[in-house]
């Protein structure tokens, strides 16, 4: 059983503390906790049995990281709902690279996650007029335009170092419609 996402005691003072930097500083306010799923899903599992079950058995795997959607839908509820109209931007994500390659299957990513994540960052965007960050590491420019597709409007951090993430040749193609943190 998870714990219950819209626990009042969650949330106490947060809309108070928010208002008041908004108006007291002239800080850009970014908020959220990096709300993952595939990643939660294999704490939740292992990451062996997690990975295991994608090909072997997915119902399990879709069904654990409906649950970790769904759960994270309501804590956005209230969380966004007390905050939404003070924040600049939102951060969500999981890592999707390694310093290699793609962590996971291309196809199984688009497939699975990426319905996943756009239905998370959607409602998000019913709550506030932020933009959204979204944190994924490695080599991950094979999933900018499915990052785009998601509703993402930056990307950190971008690693240079990592394979085929050509700074350059990313900032041509996308950068009109996305927004990069280096790391």
């Amino acid at each position: 059983m998870f714990p219950d996402p819209s626990d009042p005691t969650r949330f106490y003072g947060l809309k108070e503390e928010t208002k008041k930097l908004y108006e007291q500083t002239g800080y850009s306010l970014w908020a959220g906790l990096v709300s993952s799923i595939f990643y939660q899903a294999w704490c939740l599992r292992g990451l062996e049995d997690f990975m295991t079950d994608i090909y072997t058995e997915p119902k399990i795997s879709q069904y654990l990281m409906d649950k970790i959607v769904d759960w994270h839908i309501s804590f956005f509820e209230v969380f966004y709902t007390e905050i939404g109209s003070f924040i600049d931007v939102f951060w969500i994500g999981d890592d999707w690279g390694t310093q290699n390659g793609p962590l996971i299957s291309p196809v199984y990513f688009r497939k699975e996650v990426v319905p996943r994540f756009k239905k998370m960052i959607s409602f998000i965007k019913t709550k506030t007029d932020a933009l959204c960050c979204y944190h994924t590491c490695g080599s991950t420019c094979w999933c900018l335009d499915d990052l785009i597709e998601m509703g993402v409007d930056i990307v950190h951090p971008l690693q240079a170092n990592a394979f085929e993430n050509d700074t350059a040749k990313i900032k041509q193609q996308y950068g009109s419609k996305l927004s990069f943190v280096s790391k």
